[in-house]
């Protein structure tokens, strides 16, 4: 089996444990007010072996995808079987297709450099329309912060890298023009911010992210407690959870999530 990208390796994981992360919470009666307290409940849990072995044997069938056939249209079309296998995950599949992207990319232009220029992925590239979210240039941005070993931060994200010419594959920054105009919402409680992103993230450009994206540039530098707080912060938890792990675990590994609720390997 090919390794997969370290990165794309950590996201997976990450998305799976704030899954496994938000279900374990409602196991708990009474939610508690505050993130440590909710992360301390979620330790004296019982790990849920049955919920783990389901999101374990996703996370082991997305892996295989790539053991075997070198081909871009094999694995599409075996990313998308992967969702007939596993029904109750097919409300994440677009998110899940933006690891599946980054790993395939990465395999293809260790290589070939010059992949993206070939004729075949001309063809993969009229596959791919409308397949994704715009996450990905949130995985590029993080990947730049850390090479420059920055820190990671919802104003730097909009000056630095949506609004800088230099980035000429950059989408037209109107993809986040309500991002920037409300941009200060992250200095919100979680709660109070999620609320607001929530009434109108389906006017936006990229409603799939536009409340994660909040989520996680709230607090980018803390890991257990940003994904505790979008759990306790309301609206859509699971979602909101999930998609603020996957980028948590880009940005810092998954080192960074407690034992007790990391999925996978």
């Amino acid at each position: 089996m090919e390794p997969m990208n370290t990165q794309a390796f950590d996201a997976l994981q990450g998305y799976l444990t704030g899954m496994y992360a938000f279900l374990q919470s409602k196991e708990i009666p009474v939610l508690p007010k505050k993130p440590d307290e909710l992360l301390e409940a979620l330790g004296h849990l019982t790990a849920n072996n049955e919920l783990k072995l389901k999101l374990t044997g996703f996370y082991e069938d997305f892996v295989g995808l790539f053991n075997g056939s070198n081909d871009w249209l094999v694995w599409l079309k075996e990313f998308d079987h992967l969702f007939v296998k596993h029904p109750s995950f097919l409300a994440h599949q677009e998110y899940f297709f933006d690891i599946f992207f980054v790993h395939a990319l990465s395999l293809q232009e260790e290589k070939d450099e010059d992949f993206m220029e070939s004729p075949e992925w001309i063809k993969v590239e009229a596959k791919l329309e409308n397949r994704g979210t715009e996450l990905l240039n949130v995985l590029m941005y993080l990947k730049e912060v850390q090479e420059s070993e920055l820190r990671a931060n919802l104003d730097d994200f909009l000056n630095e890298f949506v609004l800088d010419d230099e980035f000429d594959y950059q989408e037209d920054a109107e993809v986040y023009e309500e991002v920037i105009a409300n941009k200060n919402w992250v200095d919100l409680t979680y709660s109070e911010m999620v609320r607001n992103c929530e009434s109108m993230e389906d006017e936006t450009a990229i409603p799939e992210i536009f409340t994660p994206l909040f989520c996680f540039f709230k607090s980018p530098e803390k890991t257990s407690i940003n994904l505790m707080a979008c759990i306790l912060a309301g609206g859509k938890c699971e979602r909101n959870t999930s998609v603020s792990a996957l980028l948590h675990a880009w940005y810092h590994g998954t080192s960074a999530f407690p034992k007790f609720l990391k999925v996978g390997k």
